[in-house]
């Protein structure tokens, strides 16, 4: 098995090793899986709890089992026909002395070998690496002796409590022979301390000078992972040395690129990496890439890759569940209620304002000097002044609607003249007068018409994505709130409706362009589970509901508010931000564990006050704020204290249960028969009510899930438990294990939109997937809530669906008759097909009139 037909997404690391992955492969395989998706495994620094600050590129994290570990777990996936695809990072490794490579680099400087595989700006401070992990100013830390030399393992180090960095050859060329003597005698003289810090090959600073002065790119605004220089052929070749043996040898049948749109040149180096691939194995090789696409963007065509990793995809699975007229009704609500009447657009610009501010102020700085050093060697440009170029890069980047652009020094392409218009546009009306000169050399630049404009194009495209990712994802995601289904990797809050015929024509341009495509709805990086986000979505239905659930909560809660530099706190806001994430995630098939709750609700609330960014940041955390949210939610969550609310939320929580149900297995039969390869997160077989990381990567019960998938058997399935989630993985099980049997129609079948009509059509979405005979119809539900008519099961009844049809086209009305894939059941063929009949048992329907 070479080539994916549905990956499973596992999550290495917090105690789940290969040996871990290997004891899964039964499991894997009768729930109809073809491919493992790994996390990152390569060796990260101790303690990882996630991968991708990886310290050595040739090596299986021996955290993990290793690289013998790995070769067992190879071979126990195979025996069981599970292929491997492995979640890989060009473009950044750890900044830490785990890394030889780094640490080479701390020890040699310039000299070291290495020094050009990192993106470090050299010049900056003659020849050294700005080092920011000092707790307070260097003048105070040297004073207090804080900062000392160290003589460990037969070498000299600088130590600043736990860090250590090693002492350069030249600086302790002296005192060899002195060993710990001499490191003690040096730690107790700050002067002698600083001469020899002044000898190192970097400076240790204090942590805030990371934003303005540090000259190294780092992934994101994260100090200790330090970017690549991918683009050099020396830096991918040692970087893809033991990678591309396993390829050669067959031992891995894909690769997940981490995000590439951090490369100087994504297209060059997915180029060069595909004709390196070609030329190590025959068989297909499957390569998709972490790329955010946003609003109408599409991935360029030109990449020789399978598609992206499908977050696109789940953003339209949410938005095609979400009412759009309540979805606005809410948005009004919740201006009531917080009294912030921005639009989305206005958080997104003020948040890329605040964080270029905060974040990437030292790339910016740079930009500004580029550009300013190009104007000064041209005389018609000479006279523009840096600060004005500086002002004009902030408006060009608070401008663009993407990521980046793809300028390389060539022509530029029709995708990146549209994207150039739009931001002059924009620029132009924010820029001030004086800085109008200046604008227009920026704009000039950023179409790379020479080698100067080209290199100074590519820079900025490598600030553009990160600034938009944490502008955006990890910033207005978190202010923005009026509906936080709608917050996630990926979407446009504020943007459009996800109509039917839009998801349609989404799913039709995959089918035709990218049908090996990844589809997911939940991930590592998601912001809430995808059942989570089916259930908030409900609240879109009864926005009048909600609100007044929401008030009437706030008055009770008004007595657990503290006061906080005369406000009180939390912030409305944040409450509304806490009663959707607490609805979100109240269990459906238990009594609640509240002290679990509350701890989970502590962790989502601090991650969501910091990535706001409003009372409190990871950089400088505001602890009494939180302490107040905190002391909130633990009150809230106390039988004694908040009877009565637990008893309203619990039954508020009842009443869209069933219509998130519905919304979660519609989802799960749109991700699984959609063009594109689906890709299931661990665990999400059943019903995934979890918030953003740590909470969407506690341990599975795999052991539960396999016994429930052993149970399901081969007949009709059924909602009798339906709030254990065994009704999910049994739909997941059939429709993967069908796929299985009828690949060629799911994987080059023809795409069909099928027409409703009928008083419920609005209620219904189908397609058909057509291929040499074959047909497969699949048929969702959506905006259930007022279906279910306060029903307590997820299934709607058919007196509901009374004439409402399903037509077919002629080529599909010839068929005789419709096997159900779910249950025995067997449907007449003609022109249309009542729906009624088709959802006479459970919301969603897969019919075909193949053999099953």
């Amino acid at each position: 098995m070479s080539w994916p037909r549905a990956t499973y997404r596992l999550q290495f690391r917090n105690g789940f090793d290969f040996q871990a992955a290997a004891d899964l492969a039964p499991y894997l395989e009768r729930l109809g899986i073809s491919h493992v998706y790994a996390s990152p495994i390569y060796a990260a620094r101790n303690g990882s709890t996630h991968g991708y600050d990886v310290t050595d590129f040739g090596l299986f994290d021996p955290a993990l089992g290793g690289n013998e570990g790995f070769e067992r777990m190879s071979d126990v996936l195979k025996q069981h026909g599970l292929g491997l695809v492995l979640d890989f990072v060009p473009n950044h490794m750890a900044a830490s002395v785990e890394n030889p490579w780094w640490r080479d680099v701390l020890y040699r400087g310039t000299d070291s070998e290495h020094g050009d595989f990192f993106d470090i700006d050299w010049e900056r401070y003659g020849g050294k690496l700005l080092l920011p992990v000092l707790g307070d100013s260097y003048g105070d830390v040297l004073a207090r002796g804080e900062l000392k030399l160290a003589f460990e393992d037969g070498q000299f180090a600088i130590g600043y409590f736990d860090n250590r960095c090693p002492a350069s050859e030249r600086s302790v060329a002296t005192l060899r022979d002195g060993g710990q003597e001499a490191a003690e005698r040096i730690s107790r003289d700050a002067a002698a301390m600083h001469e020899l810090l002044e000898l190192q090959h970097y400076r240790i600073a204090h942590w805030r000078m990371a934003s303005d002065a540090l000259n190294y790119r780092r992934f994101f605004d994260i100090n200790d992972l330090v970017a690549l220089r991918m683009e050099r052929q020396s830096v991918f070749e040692h970087v893809h040395r033991f990678t591309f043996d396993l390829i050669r040898r067959g031992v891995i049948d894909g690769l997940r690129l981490d995000h590439i749109d951090g490369l100087l040149d994504p297209g060059a180096y997915l180029t060069r990496l595909r004709q390196e691939v070609e030329q190590l194995r025959e068989e297909p090789f499957y390569i998709v890439v972490e790329k955010i696409l946003e609003g109408h963007e599409k991935l360029r065509p030109q990449w020789p890759v399978e598609g992206t990793t499908g977050y696109e995809f789940g953003c339209r699975v949410t938005g095609l569940q979400v009412h759009h007229d309540g979805a606005q009704a809410l948005s009004a609500h919740y201006q009531r209620f917080t009294d912030d009447h921005r639009d989305y657009q206005t958080v997104a610009e003020d948040s890329k304002r605040f964080v270029l501010s905060l974040s990437f102020a030292t790339d910016l700085n740079r930009l500004a000097r580029m550009a300013y050093e190009i104007a000064q060697s041209n005389p018609a440009d000479r006279d523009v002044a840096e600060p004005a170029l500086r002002r004009a890069i902030t408006e060009v980047l608070i401008a663009f609607p993407l990521y980046r652009t793809y300028v390389t020094g060539g022509p530029v392409s029709e995708e990146d003249e549209e994207i150039l218009h739009e931001v002059a546009l924009q620029a132009e009306h924010r820029i001030g007068a004086e800085s109008e000169e200046e604008l227009r050399f920026v704009l000039r630049l950023l179409r790379g018409d020479d080698i100067e404009a080209a290199d100074f194009a590519m820079a900025f495209q490598q600030v553009s994505g990160p600034l938009t990712a944490k502008a955006l994802e990890d910033t207005a995601f978190y202010r923005y709130i009026p509906l936080i289904a709608l917050n996630e990797v990926g979407s446009d809050p504020g943007g459009p409706e996800v109509s039917p015929s839009l998801f349609h024509a989404a799913n039709q341009e995959r089918a035709e362009h990218w049908p090996d495509c990844m589809l997911t709805t939940s991930t590592h990086d998601t912001k809430r589970g995808e059942d989570t986000r089916a259930r908030i979505a409900v609240l879109s239905e009864i926005p009048e509901q909600f609100f007044e659930r929401a008030e009437r909560w706030w008055q009770l809660h008004a007595q657990f508010r503290r006061p906080l530099r005369s406000v009180l706190v939390p912030h409305p806001k944040e409450a509304w931000l806490y009663y959707q994430a607490l609805l979100g995630i109240w269990p459906l098939d238990k009594t609640p564990d509240l002290k679990e709750l509350r701890g989970r609700m502590r962790d989502f609330m601090s991650k969501a006050l910091k990535e706001a960014k409003e009372h409190t940041r990871w950089t400088d955390p505001v602890t009494d704020h939180e302490q107040a949210v905190f002391a909130f939610i633990d009150a809230t969550l106390d039988t004694d204290e908040a009877g009565g609310f637990l008893k309203d939320i619990a039954a508020f929580s009842e009443t869209i249960a069933a219509a998130g149900a519905l919304n979660g297995l519609s989802q799960v039969l749109l991700k699984l028969t959609s063009p594109g390869v689906p890709d299931i997160y661990q665990g999400c077989e059943w019903w995934d009510q979890s918030l953003v990381d740590p909470d969407n990567r506690r341990p599975v019960d795999f052991v539960a899930r396999a016994k429930a998938l052993s149970a399901i058997g081969d007949g009709a399935l059924t909602l009798d438990d339906w709030r254990d989630g065994r009704i999910k993985q049994g739909v997941t099980a059939r429709l993967l294990n069908f796929r299985r049997s009828h690949d060629m129609l799911f994987r080059d079948g023809a795409y069909q939109t099928l027409k409703i009509e009928g008083p419920q059509a609005a209620h219904v979405f189908a397609f058909a997937r057509t291929f040499e005979g074959k047909a497969f119809l699949s048929v969702a539900t959506r905006h259930g809530f007022s279906l279910l008519q306060g029903q307590k099961t997820p299934l709607v009844l058919a007196d509901a669906w009374e004439g409402t049809e399903l037509l077919l086209p002629p080529e599909l009305a010839q068929k005789t008759r419709w096997q159900g894939v779910f249950g025995d059941d067997v449907i007449s063929g003609g022109k249309s097909l009542p729906v009624k009949d088709l959802l006479a048992h459970l919301p969603i329907a897969a019919l075909t009139t193949s053999e099953r």
